[in-house]
């Protein structure tokens, strides 16, 4: 139908535009990393591994916990004293906040990862968490079990809970 024909023109050009704006700034970010960037060596590791350590209290202090900066600053120091990076256990929130950044650019994802600044789960960790379930076509029959169990959870604990009776007849 003309109608198809033309929405999927549009879609298709809307598509390009949107691909060429994330070439041109993948360039950018590229250009950027290769005139002002830093590599860290082992020196500049431990210093950093040092302010990390002198500084956690105040961090500790101006960050709420279970706020992004909080986990965000426990999983970086976990991940810096470990010997084997392999044997990190990331927090949820920093999995999602990273599938995030892979999502916006999957090359400046590893340029922060390979620069050692920050350590950041590996594109295979990711893979994991976003492959969890098969993908089918039509509805899926884990995805299903999935959301019936959360749906008896959430309904299980609506019935546990009851509101305490207030006014003059709760006497």
């Amino acid at each position: 139908t003309p109608e198809k024909e033309i929405r999927y023109q549009r879609e298709h050009t809307l598509r390009r535009s949107h691909e060429r704006c994330i070439d041109h700034l993948k360039e950018k970010l590229e250009k950027e990393v290769e005139d002002r960037g830093v590599a860290v060596d082992e020196c500049l590791h431990q210093d950093l591994t040092q302010i990390m350590q002198q500084n956690t209290d105040t961090v500790l202090k101006s960050c709420p916990p279970g706020s992004f900066g909080r986990i965000f600053w426990e999983c970086q120091k976990r991940a810096t004293s470990l010997k084997d990076a392999r044997s990190m256990r990331w927090d949820p929130l920093m999995v999602r906040w990273c599938l995030y950044l892979r999502h916006l650019s999957s090359s400046a994802y590893e340029m922060l990862r390979d620069s050692g600044v920050m350590k950041l789960p590996s594109q295979r960790t990711l893979r994991d968490y976003t492959h969890h379930t098969k993908a089918t076509i039509g509805f899926s029959l884990d995805v299903d079990k999935q959301l019936s169990v959360a749906a008896n959870l959430s309904s299980f604990l609506v019935f546990m809970w009851k509101p305490k009776p207030f006014g003059p007849l709760s006497i």
